[in-house]
């Protein structure tokens, strides 16, 4: 297999995005060991997306490398490891669970799929469910069917776009326990971003992006310790700023 050369399963420096010339990105670096969950933390339209997107190969950056499992991601094949989930999960609306994870694995030429199916299903807590179409699913059914379907193809990697964003507080949580166990369980590496600093209690890793770079990267811990009120306020994110709050 590839990648048993490193002992990193991303690995990104100095990646800088512009967008004419505005710089999205100043030269972030970061990397993330096999086996590792971690996640980007960061408000939004920060470059969060960016970065995850040149990870899986969808955006290329305007400078820098960024290596997966040791080799330079313009190798093809990587992405071969890698699983995607991006912030909309791209489903077959009206196919049920199990049919998309059918049509998954017929799109990547999974032999036994049957078994493996119930069995990922389990684990992401969808198998009570899995004659349902998608499009009667919550939102966070969407994305645990949307990750079970990268899963299917036993990927090394799975990187993740604002899982829990649009979600009550409950799934949130559920979200970030199903990722926490397909870690430790399965060995994958889980890479996350999120706008909610909650969701990074579970991870081995921190890291922070704010003003075009990094702020602060660390386990959750002893960032808390390092971050003023203890690690509770970050930001407050204002959905909708109206006249009146303005005035208040």
């Amino acid at each position: 297999g590839v990648g048993l050369t490193s002992e990193f399963a991303i690995e990104v420096i100095n990646f800088s995005s512009k967008h004419g010339n505005s710089v999205i990105l100043d030269k972030v670096s970061f990397s993330i060991k096999k086996g590792e969950m971690v996640c980007l933390v960061g408000p939004s339209g920060v470059g969060k997306s960016t970065i995850i997107e040149a990870l899986v190969g969808r955006k290329t950056p305007t400078g820098g490398v960024i290596k997966i499992l040791g080799k330079n991601i313009k190798s093809q094949k990587i992405l071969d490891f890698v699983g995607y989930v991006p912030q909309a999960p791209e489903l077959y609306a009206n196919q049920t669970v199990e049919q998309n994870l059918l049509s998954s694995a017929i799109k990547w030429n999974i032999k036994d799929a049957k078994a493996k199916i119930d069995k990922i299903l389990s684990l992401v807590d969808l198998l009570d469910i899995k004659g349902v179409k998608a499009n009667k699913l919550s939102g966070g059914q969407q994305k645990l069917l949307s990750l079970s379907m990268e899963l299917i193809r036993d990927v090394e990697i799975c990187v993740l776009d604002e899982p829990t964003s649009g979600l009550d507080p409950n799934t949130r949580n559920k979200v970030i326990t199903i990722l926490r166990n397909i870690s430790s369980q399965l060995s994958k590496t889980v890479f996350f971003t999120t706008h909610f600093m909650d969701d990074a209690e579970e991870c081995d890793n921190v890291i922070i992006l704010a003003n075009k770079t990094i702020a602060a990267q660390g386990s959750p811990s002893r960032l808390k310790k390092s971050l003023p009120g203890s690690g509770k306020i970050i930001n407050i994110i204002l959905d909708n700023v109206t006249d009146n709050l303005l005035k208040s």
